[in-house]
């Protein structure tokens, strides 16, 4: 419920922020229909869909730990909780670099995932 409600806002904003003049040359194409959505939405809207994956993934990240730290026996957020019981710092500091990690690893992937889904975006990167 967390990574739902950032992409569905970014995707939507994404869509709507489409410019006139491209909307107005699909059509004047005669694209309609899923050739529309597939062909201009989707592409228009990418840079802002994958904005709202990646504030998805943070909220995703924050709440598992989070959950973790109140009721699971297992997980990164229950080393968390009993390192702070314990008054153990290096199985909390362990914790924390390893949320880290996984973090920074995810969020390596979904930019790999956005440069192969918009290749025109890394190619003007380059330049």
């Amino acid at each position: 419920m967390a990574a739902f409600v950032p992409s569905v806002i970014n995707s939507y904003t994404g869509v709507r922020n489409i410019d006139v003049p491209v909307m107005e040359a699909a059509q004047m194409l005669g694209i309609r229909g899923a050739k529309l959505v597939t062909d201009v939405l989707i592409p228009g809207a990418f840079p802002m869909i994958f904005t709202g994956l990646r504030l998805s993934l943070q909220a995703s990240w924050t709440t598992l730990v989070a959950a973790e730290l109140i009721g699971a026996l297992y997980g990164l957020g229950s080393i968390l909780n009993q390192g702070a019981q314990d008054i153990y710092p290096a199985m909390i500091l362990v914790a924390m670099v390893f949320v880290g990690i996984c973090g920074a690893t995810t969020t390596a992937l979904l930019g790999y995932v956005e440069s192969k889904a918009m290749p025109w975006r890394r190619e003007r990167a380059q330049a």
